[in-house]
This record gives C-alpha cells, sequence and structure tokens, in this order.
C-alpha cells in the first residue's frame, strides 16, 4: 500500500522553507522522506492468531442429521491459539456439541515502512547533470511542487518536458520512477529507476528506489541486492538500512532486520521510522516490551506517525491488552482515516469482545478503501459465521480465496459454513485443499475427521485425529479434548 508521500501540503512547505533556512545537505534532507518526492510505501507482513467462529446450525434439511450439525456447529468450547506463549482459552462448560475450528486472521507484524527520496526538493546544479540547462531546471522543480501537491500526472509531464531538454539526467528518471511508483504503477517505476542508474551507475538512490518497487512486486531477493548496492555506494545511507531491514523481515531474518534497523538508528538517531519499523521485527520475535518501547521512542519524536501506533497496537494485542491495542488502532484512524489495516485491525478487536456489528463495520471500511485485503475478507466472514450468516461468510471466504488462494484458513473456514449448509462434498473439498496449502493445519485434519467419522470411514477418521495431534503443537491439549468430545458423540450415536 502506498502512503502519501509528503503527509501534507503544509509540511512539505515548511519544511522546503525550513531548508532554505538552514541550508541543510539536500540529498541528506530528501531522505527523510517528508518532502516532495519522498516517496513512502507500507506492506503487511501477516501472521496469524488462530481462533474458533462460533458457527450456528443451519434450519431445514440437509445431507447430515440435525445433531451432527449441531456437532459442527453448536456448543461453547473455544479454541484460541495465539502466538502469545501458546496461550489456550477455553471455555469451562462445553455443550454437546462442538463447532469446527475457524481460523481467525491476525496481523501480527503490522506494516513496514519504506523511506526513500529520489531526487531533490528543489533542483540544485551542482548536484545535479552538470549540463541540464536552467529550463530543465525549472521543470524539475515544477514537477517537484505537482508531486507535492498529489498532482502525479502533471509532474510526470514536467520530468518528462525536462528530459527533453537532457535526455542523460538521471534525477529527471528518477523523479518519473517516484511518480510512477505513487500511482501503484511499480512496473513502469522499475523501468524508469534502470534508466536512471544506467545514466549513472553510482545513483545510489535509484538503486534503493528500484529495490523498493521490486520489494512491492514480491521480488525481495532482487530488492535486497539493490539496497546492498545502494549501501555499497554510500555506507551512510540510512534508509536503505531501514528498507532492507523491511525486506529481510519479510524474509523471517529478524535478527538481521533488527541490526539493521538499528544501523540507521545509529547514522539517524531521531529516526522515528527506524524506531517503528525495529519495534515490528521485534514484535515478530515475541521481544513485545522492547516492541512497545521503541514505538513509544517513535512518537516522542514524531507523535503523528501512525504506522507507529499500530504496531504498537499490535503488540499490545499480543500481550493481551486489548483496550490498549484498541486505543491505538483508534488513534493511527484518527490521523490516517483512509488506513485500510487499521480498519482491519480495530474490527479484529471488536470480534475477539464479540461486537460482530462494529467489527464487521470497520471490516466494510477496509475493503471499501482497499479492496484486495484479503485478510479483512476473512476475518468479516469468521463475524458472518458467528452472527449465523453462513451464506455471507461463504461468500466472504471465497473472496478471500479469489485475492489470496494460499491462504489455507479460508478453506477451512469456508468448510465449516459448508458444513452449515450441508454442503458436505463441499466441505471436504475445502477441509482437503486446507491441508494442502498447509499440510500442519491441524485444525483442518480434526474437521475432516470428524466429518469422516459421522460417515462411518473410522479408520479414516482415525488417521485424521492423528495427524491432527501430532501437528497440533502447544494446542494439542485442546485439540484431544475436542477429538475425545468427537468421539463420544459418535458413539452416542450408534
Amino acid at each position: 500500500m502506498v502512503v502519501n508521500p509528503w503527509r501534507s501540503t503544509h509540511h512539505a512547505e515548511k519544511h522546503i522553507n525550513d531548508f532554505l533556512a538552514r541550508r541543510v545537505d539536500i540529498y541528506e534532507t530528501a531522505r527523510l522522506g517528508v518532502g516532495p518526492l519522498a516517496v513512502g510505501a507500507k506492506f503487511n507482513l501477516h501472521g496469524f492468531v488462530y481462533e474458533k467462529s462460533h458457527i450456528e446450525p443451519a434450519r431445514g434439511s440437509g445431507d447430515l442429521p440435525h445433531t451432527a450439525r449441531n456437532l459442527f456447529c453448536g456448543g461453547a468450547l473455544t479454541i484460541q491459539l495465539q502466538s502469545r506463549a501458546g496461550a489456550i482459552k477455553m471455555n469451562s462448560k462445553p455443550e454437546s456439541g462442538s463447532t469446527p475450528v475457524a481460523l481467525r486472521p491476525r496481523r501480527i507484524a503490522m506494516r513496514q515502512l519504506y523511506l526513500f527520496a529520489i531526487f531533490l526538493l528543489i533542483a540544485v546544479p551542482q548536484v545535479c547533470h552538470a549540463q541540464a540547462s536552467p529550463s530543465a531546471h525549472s521543470y524539475l522543480t515544477r514537477g517537484n511542487e505537482r508531486y507535492a501537491k498529489g498532482d502525479l500526472d502533471g509532474a510526470i509531464s514536467d520530468f518528462e518536458a525536462a528530459l527533453a531538454f537532457d535526455p542523460r539526467w538521471a534525477l529527471a528518471y528518477a523523479g518519473r520512477g517516484s511518480a510512477k511508483f505513487a500511482k501503484n504503477d511499480l512496473s513502469g517505476a522499475i523501468d524508469h529507476f534502470n534508466t536512471a542508474i544506467e545514466v549513472n551507475p553510482r545513483f545510489a538512490d535509484a538503486y534503493n528506489g528500484r529495490g523498493v518497487a521490486r520489494q512491492a512486486l514480491g521480488d525481495v531477493g532482487a530488492a535486497i541486492a539493490d539496497f546492498n548496492k545502494a549501501l555499497e555506494i554510500e555506507p551512510r545511507f540510512a534508509e536503505a538500512y531501514v528498507n532492507r531491514g523491511n525486506a529481510l523481515t519479510m524474509k523471517r531474518e529478524l535478527d538481521a532486520a533488527i541490526s539493521d534497523y538499528t544501523k540507521a538508528i545509529t547514522i539517524k538517531p531521531r529516526s522515528a521510522y527506524a524506531y517503528a519499523n525495529r519495534a515490528n521485527a521485534k514484535c515478530e520475535k515475541g521481544d513485545l516490551d522492547s516492541a512497545i518501547a521503541d514505538c513509544n521512542k517513535a512518537l516522542t519524536m514524531n507523535p503523528r506517525l501512525a504506522e507507529a501506533y499500530v504496531n504498537r497496537g499490535a503488540a499490545r494485542y499480543r500481550k493481551g491488552d486489548l483496550e490498549g491495542a484498541a486505543a491505538d488502532f483508534t488513534k493511527a484512524i484518527e490521523i490516517n482515516p483512509r488506513d485500510a489495516e487499521a480498519h482491519y485491525d480495530l474490527g479484529n478487536i471488536m470480534l475477539e469482545k464479540k461486537k460482530l456489528e462494529d467489527a464487521i463495520a470497520e471490516y466494510n471500511i477496509a475493503v471499501e478503501i482497499n479492496p484486495n485485503l484479503a485478510l479483512a475478507y476473512l476475518s468479516r466472514g469468521n463475524a458472518r459465521s458467528e452472527k449465523k450468516d453462513p451464506s455471507g461468510a461463504i461468500d466472504d471466504f471465497t473472496k478471500a480465496i479469489d485475492l489470496n488462494p494460499e491462504i489455507s484458513q479460508a478453506y477451512n473456514n469456508r468448510g465449516n459454513a459448508r458444513v452449515v449448509r450441508a454442503d458436505v462434498e463441499g466441505a471436504f473439498a475445502d477441509y482437503n485443499k486446507a491441508i494442502e496449502l498447509d499440510p500442519n493445519n491441524s485444525l483442518a485434519y480434526a474437521n475432516r475427521g470428524l466429518l469422516r467419522l459421522l460417515q462411518g470411514k473410522d479408520a479414516e477418521a482415525e488417521s485424521d485425529f492423528k495427524q491432527a495431534l501430532a501437528t497440533a503443537g502447544g494446542s494439542r491439549r485442546s485439540i484431544e479434548e475436542k477429538i475425545d468430545q468427537i468421539k463420544r458423540f459418535v458413539t452416542a450415536r450408534k
């Protein structure tokens, strides 16, 4: 997701005025990520916390007897598998039936901030291409101004006009790359950064910009290579360390990522973004108190840094502080009402607190802002399941699968909803796919085993139950209790 690179026109203007007053190094100023043509982007690294959704039985006839559907769909047994110390919560009074376990998504590692600026706030001949004409500089300057105002097409037009005067001006190519990136034309951005590098192979910012675009396309290895090259050219390029740290976090190389963020902080001790992103990696490692401390540090430097609130909210959520987490997500939304992921996170808190209407309202906003946020559809499907709306849940799970066919949990949850609709064949297909995508999905094994047991396929069911226990990890005890309950119910029916 691309964030507003200048954060506000007023902020950009103030920054330019400050720059002119202080006459600080122009490259260092540009890389702060607060001026025109300083493009920022944030990405989501998704972890999951798994929790059962209560899916009630459909009324009416079906392939399974109503009591059997109740075994899947009624009952109060709650399994919550969270990454915080593998905590398991169970209702102390399970009813006669238990629900097929739905997996609730939780975004553990909030978002990564890519801070890079490609060129100058104000074109300065001595640090640009030596042959650039005054007219070319005029177009570049106006392109910067248009970019700061959000007029990306106008900015691109001006950068192209600058290149008409000087076809070998690397800064202008990088400017087009920045604008293309802001328009989410990632391939176009890479093409322009390529040309900037071809013109000036020692242009560290162009490698950094290309790395961010490549990472946004999912080519993390190539992105890291670009960040490495930028740092080879300029070893004190703090933003390149931050960006490489983000890429390493995506690869789950968390110690290396934290090291890169720390190097960035050593170079720029007032980098709120480096602290916020280091908090993200620490949260992934489970070092929650230190993550919260880093977010607090970031917020003392920049109280309007929404991403720091979101990352702190994630850490607080994992510590079980739902109220604190909700307050942080709400603050992030206050700062940036168009932050789809913050609405998604707040929705998850509402779902956790069983405020289903509030949860669905937040998910609705999230998918309105970002129609491609698959996890929001998955969570909304869970909320609709709990509201006894299996048809709506199936629609949401299917949308999540359409957007990301690799989410094992979406297939498991849709299988549960299909059981409610007495679509046994469809449920089998979904559980099979969930297991194919994630051979360690213990809940999908348990749910498929229950279906097989109800169909009298005792040997196949027992095989599924054994596999469920083998892959259950810290949730083994709760899975054992669920399986025992299933077997007692089926035995009683016989």
